[in-house]
């Protein structure tokens, strides 16, 4: 048999989809974004957690660091006095006025996002001393409320400066004592 016999031989078959075979792929396509979406949600709050924890230690870290190695006080502090929750400034405060003046300024952190909150016991600002020690205190940084499972972590500074990151489960202490 030769091509054209052979194809003249075999009926022609239909390729596709039917409308039932098509709704029940889009009814189980919908039944698994259905359930990814709660946990992609919890996903992006963590991301954003950890995104603003790590701001939060860059900062501490480079006043700290730049406090030893430059032999003047650096302070980590809000651009908008007692909230943390916007831009913060690290710089040198070589007049002790505890403000940001011409060429004190080493680096600003902008706040990414407005979905995670962050509470401290420092009301304006922390100073890091030429020896490296700090004013002991904590920021509390919390997912939103509203979220199935919420979560916060605890960056603690003690009077040695050492810096440090609890976990919720860390702390033992329950999220509603702990954030807003």
């Amino acid at each position: 048999m030769n091509k054209q016999q052979l194809k003249n031989a075999i009926p022609f078959k239909q390729i596709g989809f039917t409308m039932t075979e098509l709704l029940m792929a889009l009814a189980v396509a919908g039944v698994v974004v259905a359930m990814a979406i709660p946990t992609f949600k919890t996903m992006i709050n963590t991301s954003q957690m950890n995104s603003q924890t790590n701001r939060i230690l860059e900062a501490l870290n480079i006043a700290r660091s730049k406090a030893i190695s430059s032999h003047w006080n650096a302070i980590v502090a809000p651009t908008t006095s007692g909230n943390w929750n916007g831009d913060i400034q690290v710089f040198l405060d070589k007049n002790s006025n505890n403000a940001v003046d011409t060429g004190e300024l080493l680096q600003t952190f902008n706040d990414p996002t407005d979905l995670v909150t962050i509470n401290s016991t420092y009301t304006s600002r922390i100073t890091f001393t030429p020896d490296g020690r700090g004013v002991a205190g904590s920021f509390n940084v919390c997912t939103p409320s509203s979220i199935t499972t919420p979560d916060y972590r605890r960056i603690i500074v003690a009077l040695t400066g050492r810096i440090r990151v609890q976990t919720a489960t860390e702390t033992g202490v329950a999220y509603s004592s702990t954030c807003p």
